[in-house]
C-alpha cells in the first residue's frame, strides 16, 4: 500500500472520528437540555407536593388537638345541650386551623354537627353515596382524602373521637378557583383540576422533552387526588411553561458550528501540511531516483527540514555512481587495452611460430641436404644454397614487417594453388617428399587477402608438423565449398606420415597455435590421428559474403575445436 494511499486513509478515519465527536457533542447537549427540562419538572412536582402537605398540616394538627379535646366529646355525647358551647367554642377555633367545613356524625352515620364558611352551602358528609353505613364498621382511625363536590373538590381529614358511641369528625378545605390560583401563583403555573381519567396525559407531554427545541412544551405536573376507598377522584395538573432555553440551543449550535468548523480547518490543515511538506518532497525524491537526475530535487536542497538531509545524500550518491561509473568504464576500457595486448602478442607468436621458425626450419633442412650434395653434386648444392638464401631472405622481410608493425605477406595475389606449391617446396627443401594439391581457386579467390594469409600460415605449420614430426612422403592439400553447406569453405591437409595418438602424446605450440588461429576467424577445426595411420587437419572457415570479400574477416568467438 502506497503512503499517498495510507495518508488518505488516515485523513478519512480522522474526519469520520471527527464526525463521530461531532454526533456524540450534540447527543451530549440534547441530553443536558432534557435533564435540565425534567429536573426543573420534578422540582415543581416536590414544590406541589411540599405545599399539599404544608397546608394539609393543619388539617392533621385540628383532627390530632380534636382527638384529645374532652370538650368536644361531650359536645359529641350531647350536641343538643352543648349547642351554645359549639358556637362559641368549636365555631370560632376553626379559623385558627384554616378548616373550612366541619361534620360530626354519630357511629350509625347520623350528622350531628355542620358548620362551614358562611359562602358556602350546606354541604352533606363528604362521603360517597351509600358509604354511611361503613362508619360503623370501619376501625382504621384517621384518614385523609379527597371528595368531589358542585363547588369544586374537598380536601377532607377525618378520625373517630374518643368519645361513647365513638363519633366521627371530619374536617375539610374547599379546592376551588381561589385556592388553585393561589397554588399556580406559589408555582408559578397554571394549575386545574382534571377528571380522573387525564392521569396519563402528563407522560404524553413529558415525552415531548426528549428532543427540545428552542421553545421547549410545557411543563406538565400531575398528581392523582385519591377518595375514601383509595380510588382517584381527580388530577391536580399545573400547566408551566418551559424555562427560556433558546439562549442556550443558540449557544450550542453556535459552539458546534465553531467546534465543526475548527475540525474542517484542522483536518484541512493537515491534509496540506502533508502534501506539502511529505507527500511533494517524498514525489520530488522519486521522480529523482527514478530519472536519475537531481534538478527535481533542487527545491529540497535550499530548505531546512530533516528531507534535506535526505536530497543531499541522494546528490552524494548519484557523484558517487557517477565516479563510479566512470571508474568501471575506464577499467574496462584497460582491460580491453590489455586483452588487445594479449590478443596482439599471442598473434605475434604465433606469426613467429607458424612463419619465421618454420621459414628458419626450412632454411636448416636446405642447409643439410646440400651440405649431403656438395661432394658428389656440387651443382644441386648450389640450388639449395639458392633456395635457403631465398628462405633467409624472406625470413628477414618477415621479421623487418614484424619490427614495423606490418602483417606479413607470404603469399601473392596471384593463384592461390602456385603459392601453395612454393610454400611446399620451401618447406620440403631435402625434396623428400611430394604434395598433392586440390584447390578451388574460385573459393580461394573469395577469401580477403588477410584471411588467405591465415590459411597460408596455417599450411605452413601443418607441412612443417607432416615433413618434421610426421616424416610424411606425400601429402595432400584441398580446399572447397562443403557439399551441402554452401556458405563453409573445408581445407584439408592430409599426410601418410607415422601419425600420433592425440589424447596421449605431448603437444607444442603448433597444434594449439593451429587451433587458435582458426578459431580467430570463426572456423571449425578437427584432427583425427592415430599411430601409423598418418594424420588428417580439417579446418571449415566460413566463406565472406559478396559485400565482404574485399574487406578483413572479423574473429568470431566461441569457435570450437573437435578432435574427429
Amino acid at each position: 500500500m502506497s503512503i499517498k494511499l495510507r495518508l488518505a486513509l488516515l485523513l478519512g478515519l480522522l474526519l469520520l472520528l471527527f464526525l463521530f465527536s461531532l454526533v456524540a457533542l450534540r447527543t451530549l447537549e440534547r441530553r443536558q437540555i432534557a435533564e435540565a427540562v425534567e429536573a426543573a419538572r420534578r422540582d415543581d412536582a416536590q414544590l406541589v407536593e411540599n405545599w399539599i402537605e404544608l397546608r394539609a398540616s393543619s388539617l392533621r394538627r385540628f383532627i390530632e388537638d380534636a382527638v384529645e379535646w374532652p370538650a368536644l366529646a361531650a359536645f359529641a355525647a350531647d350536641p343538643a345541650a352543648r349547642a351554645e358551647w359549639a358556637r362559641q367554642e368549636l365555631d370560632p377555633a376553626l379559623a385558627n386551623y384554616g378548616v373550612e367545613l366541619l361534620w360530626l356524625a354519630a357511629a350509625d352515620g347520623r350528622l350531628l354537627h355542620r358548620v362551614g364558611r358562611p359562602d358556602l352551602p350546606e354541604l352533606p358528609l363528604p362521603l360517597p353515596e351509600g358509604r354511611l353505613g361503613d362508619l360503623a364498621a370501619d376501625e382504621t382511625g384517621a384518614r385523609a382524602f379527597f371528595h368531589s363536590v358542585a363547588e369544586g373538590l374537598l380536601e377532607v381529614r377525618s378520625t373517630r373521637l374518643a368519645a361513647p358511641g365513638a363519633p366521627w369528625l371530619f374536617v375539610a378545605r374547599l379546592w376551588d378557583g381561589a385556592y388553585l390560583a393561589s397554588l399556580g401563583d406559589l408555582t408559578e403555573s397554571e394549575a386545574s383540576l382534571a377528571p380522573a381519567s387525564a392521569a396519563g396525559v402528563s407522560v404524553a407531554l413529558h415525552e415531548s422533552f426528549a428532543n427540545p427545541g428552542p421553545s421547549a412544551a410545557p411543563i406538565v405536573v400531575q398528581r392523582a387526588l385519591p377518595g375514601w376507598g383509595g380510588e382517584t377522584v381527580r388530577t391536580l395538573r399545573l400547566f408551566k411553561s418551559a424555562p427560556d432555553i433558546s439562549f442556550r440551543v443558540e449557544a450550542d449550535r453556535l459552539k458546534t458550528r465553531v467546534f465543526l468548523l475548527f475540525g474542517l480547518c484542522l483536518i484541512a490543515a493537515l491534509a496540506v501540511s502533508l502534501h506539502q511538506w511529505v507527500l511533494r518532497p517524498l514525489g520530488w525524491i522519486t521522480d529523482s531516483l527514478s530519472r536519475h537526475d537531481t534538478a527535481p530535487i533542487q527545491p529540497l536542497l535550499s530548505a531546512r527540514n530533516e528531507l534535506t538531509r535526505v536530497a543531499r545524500l541522494i546528490v552524494t550518491s548519484f557523484e558517487h555512481r557517477e565516479h563510479l561509473r566512470r571508474e568501471v568504464a575506464e577499467r574496462r576500457h584497460a582491460e580491453a587495452e590489455l586483452q588487445r595486448t594479449l590478443e596482439e602478442r599471442a598473434r605475434l607468436g604465433r606469426d613467429l611460430h607458424d612463419g619465421l621458425i618454420q621459414s628458419l626450419y626450412a632454411a636448416g633442412m636446405g642447409l643439410a641436404a646440400a651440405r649431403k650434395r656438395v661432394a658428389d653434386d656440387p651443382a644441386a648444392a648450389e640450388r639449395h644454397l639458392a633456395q635457403v638464401a631465398s628462405v633467409l631472405n624472406d625470413s628477414i622481410r618477415e621479421v623487418r614487417d614484424f619490427i614495423t608493425g606490418l602483417e606479413p605477406e607470404p603469399g601473392d595475389e596471384g593463384a592461390f594453388t602456385p603459392t601453395v606449391n612454393r610454400l611446399f617446396a620451401t618447406m620440403n627443401a631435402d625434396g623428400a617428399a611430394r604434395v598433392e594439391l586440390a584447390l578451388d581457386e574460385e573459393v580461394a579467390a573469395r577469401f580477403p587477402t588477410r584471411l588467405r594469409t591465415e590459411l597460408l600460415l596455417l599450411l605452413r605449420e601443418a607441412f612443417s608438423n607432416a615433413l618434421r614430426h610426421g616424416r610424411a612422403g606425400r601429402v595432400r592439400v584441398s580446399l572447397g565449398a562443403v557439399q551441402g553447406q554452401a556458405h563453409l569453405a573445408r581445407l584439408g591437409v592430409v599426410d601418410d606420415g607415422v601419425g600420433f595418438d592425440p589424447a596421449t602424446v605431448r603437444r607444442g605450440r603448433g597444434l594449439d597455435n593451429l587451433f587458435a588461429r582458426a578459431a580467430t576467424h570463426g572456423a571449425q577445426a578437427r584432427l583425427d590421428s592415430r599411430p601409423g595411420e598418418g594424420t588428417r587437419l580439417e579446418f571449415d572457415f566460413p566463406l565472406p559474403t559478396m559485400e565482404d570479400e574485399d574487406e578483413e574477416a572479423e574473429p568470431a568467438p566461441g569457435a570450437s575445436v573437435h578432435p574427429a
